[in-house]
């Protein structure tokens, strides 16, 4: 037993537990293990989806089931099990192919299984590929099988602005469309959320929801922020996201992690 048994603690990975440049802060890595050796459980809760997430868990010291795919999925690779997973409904598939169709810029990618795939891969898609360290294939969306876990649009914030505007109008009884990232548009399904796989794995462990604590950047994040017992976002973050939580912190470059585990020390 230790000061952190009983808490929860979660982290967007990409410019949260990780700086700008890829690099993960010594200060973030002395003060996580800290927090394992007290009894802490710390997890990530990103966009990136199963694939990604399984190489990312081989370098970094998660010691609860992840959250993957903007809470869509809850999987356990210490005991290769899978507790949750949601996928969108088959009107999805004429809805990409109208903005597709519509917005010409766009680049598509697929989330299916454990697979990523994109049609019309454009300057942000390369940008993705370097980011999760692997290819992404090209293949038409509408010949990928379903079901999908996730959509990730992508081009410049202005283009995307409209198609996440008339996704929400025309659709937001069945999708969510949230950025990760400016030129990241997240689409996924309805009432699935960081927020919720939060919550989900906090009763899955046995913890209580008033200690869990998330640590987040994006639009995307707000709902974990929400959820949570308290929550923190990085100086670097968005307004949105900095509005959503109870603290701020020093920036991602600097060791957030550090300095929200230093302020749990306080209170635990």
């Amino acid at each position: 037993m230790g000061k952190f048994t009983g808490v929860l603690l979660a982290t967007d990975f990409d410019d949260t537990l990780i700086a700008y440049d890829g690099s993960f802060p010594a200060r973030n890595a002395e003060a996580i293990a800290y927090f394992i050796a007290e009894g802490g459980k710390f997890t990530l809760a990103t966009g990136r989806g199963h694939v990604p997430v399984s190489r990312l868990v081989q370098n970094y010291p998660f010691n609860a089931p992840v959250i993957e795919t903007n809470g869509t999925r809850i999987y356990d690779f210490q005991a290769n099990r899978e507790f949750y997973a949601a996928t969108m409904d088959k009107s999805i598939a004429p809805l990409v192919a109208d903005i597709m169709a519509d917005y010409p810029k766009v680049a598509v990618e697929c989330f299916a299984g454990d697979e990523i795939l994109v049609e019309r891969p454009n300057f942000v898609t390369r940008e993705h590929a370097a980011r999760i360290g692997m290819p992404i294939p090209e293949r038409p969306i509408q010949s990928i099988p379903q079901p999908w876990t996730k959509l990730l649009i992508q081009e410049e914030h202005a283009y995307l602005l409209p198609i996440q505007e008339r996704i929400v109008r025309e659709h937001g009884e069945k999708f969510e469309a949230l950025f990760s990232m400016p030129t990241y548009l997240e689409v996924f399904r309805k009432c699935c959320s960081k927020g919720i796989a939060i919550l989900e794995l906090a009763r899955l462990l046995g913890i209580d929801p008033k200690d869990c604590y998330a640590v987040g950047d994006g639009d995307n994040d707000i709902s974990m922020l929400q959820a949570a017992g308290d929550s923190f976002c990085c100086a670097n973050d968005t307004e949105q996201a900095k509005a959503a939580a109870g603290h701020i912190v020093c920036a991602c470059d600097e060791g957030a992690l550090g300095e929200v585990i230093a302020y749990l020390d306080s209170i635990y």
